[in-house]
Parts: structure tokens; sequence; C-alpha cells
């Protein structure tokens, strides 16, 4: 077991109040400042367990050696009146967080009321949409228009199959989310078409999309007729051709 830092400078020396006081001073010279317990603990002859031993705590060491009070006492804390109830409390402006909610939160005291306006524009026609139009892009002429490969804007009933593939590895991924918002408007997505399971219903195509040309709309590809809700167990296996949906 280790020894304690008194011990090992001389535990036979009897340690009194004045070589306290002096070591204190020293350290407090050095620091320009009160020292804290680890401070003292780190730079002083002593430890601070001695020093509170000997003058029976911390803070009576510190307000007796420097006068020092490490925290306000109840007596110096001055009355003040609450800012909204008028009422009388040591606290510098109010005498609950109610009361200072209540008191910013009123316009005559510096609170803007309402969010600011944000201007948003259309991506495509560059016009300036309504107020508090949300997460819209668009404006209502071109809600109806999707970019092409060449990063061209146009009608969405125009669209052909090769202008909407993507490079990625999920080449069908645009058709697949259009025809995904019609299954569910629909009501196709509400239930499996085979087993009625409705916890999770993905969209599928019964004549599948790498079966259209690439000159095919995609607005006849992702017809209602086209389109049928199935389970993920039942999807895996219409996609891998082992249910037959005529026989079902």
């Amino acid at each position: 077991m280790g020894t304690s830092k008194d011990k090992s400078q001389g535990g036979k020396k009897m340690i009194t109040r004045e070589n306290i006081t002096n070591d204190l001073k020293k350290v407090c010279k050095k620091l320009n400042r009160v020292p804290k317990k680890r401070e003292y603990d780190e730079t002083g002859t002593y430890c601070s367990r001695t020093v509170k031993r000997v003058y029976g705590s911390w803070n009576e060491a510190l307000k007796e050696i420097f006068n020092y009070q490490h925290r306000r006492s109840s007596e110096d804390v001055q009355e003040a009146e609450c800012k909204n109830c008028k009422k009388t409390t040591k606290n510098p402006k109010f005498c609950s967080r109610s009361c200072s909610t209540s008191y910013n939160s009123r316009s005559e005291n510096g609170r803007k009321i309402g969010r600011a306006i944000v201007i948003t524009f259309c991506k495509i026609c560059t016009l300036e949409l309504p107020p508090n139009s949300g997460s819209k892009t668009k404006c209502k002429d071109c809600s109806n228009k999707i970019k092409t490969n060449t990063g061209e804007y146009i009608d969405r009933d125009d669209a052909t199959k090769g202008m909407i593939l993507t490079d990625d590895t999920q080449k069908y991924r645009r058709i697949r989310d259009w025809a995904r918002k019609i299954a569910k408007k629909s009501g196709k997505l509400k239930k499996c078409s085979i087993c009625e399971y409705s916890n999770h219903v993905e969209c599928a195509h019964i004549k599948p999309i790498k079966s259209f040309n690439d000159n095919e709309k995609v607005v006849n590809i992702n017809r209602k007729e086209n389109l049928i809700g199935l389970c993920p167990n039942h999807h895996w296996e219409f996609d891998h051709e082992l249910l037959d949906l005529k026989e079902k």
C-alpha cells in the first residue's frame, strides 16, 4: 500500500496551521489566484485532506487565510422584483421558469411572431412558389414534368422507358417508384393479392418491365391493369417464375 503525501515528507513532523497557511499562500502566489483542491494536491507540500483535518473543511481554510468564500451565502443574495408577476425573488430577473417563459413570449418584449417566410422557386421554370409550399420543388404547371437522361424536362405522359433509365444497378428504379405511387393511390397495396398479407406489400408488374421496348411509354408500362400488390415471398416467387398468377 502506498503512503500519503504528508507521510512521505516526514510523518513525525508536527503539521500546524502555520505550516499549512504558509504553504497555501505559497501556492496562491505561484498560481496568482486562490488554488483549487486538485491544484493544491499537485503543487502544494501537503494535501487537501490534511487541510480539511486541520481546519475542518477546505472552504473554512480559504475563508480564514484568504477571506475567500467559494459560494455566496443566502445573506449576501439581494432580493429583486420578478419582471413578470412583480413578486419578490432572490433570482436576478424572474421568480420561476414559467414567469420567464411568459415574459419572453410576448411580442412587446422582443419576440418575433411566426416563422420567417422562406422563398422557394420551381426547379424547372424558376418561378416563385407560393408561401408555405413545404418540400415542394415544382410549381403547379410543372408538377407533371419529369427529367430525362439528357437533363431535359418533358411531360410525364410523353416519357418513354429509354428516357428515364438510370446508370446504376437498378436501372428501372424510377419506373418502379412511379408504379408504386400509382398502385398505392389505386388501393392495390393494401394486401397481397394471393395470401392477403397486409403488413408489407410490394408493387409488382404483371408484364415485366424488361419485356417492353425502350420506345414504349412509361404510362403504358405502369397502367393499373399491369400492377399488382404482392407480399415479399410471393413477389420473389413471381420474379423467379415459380408463381403463376393466372392459376391463382
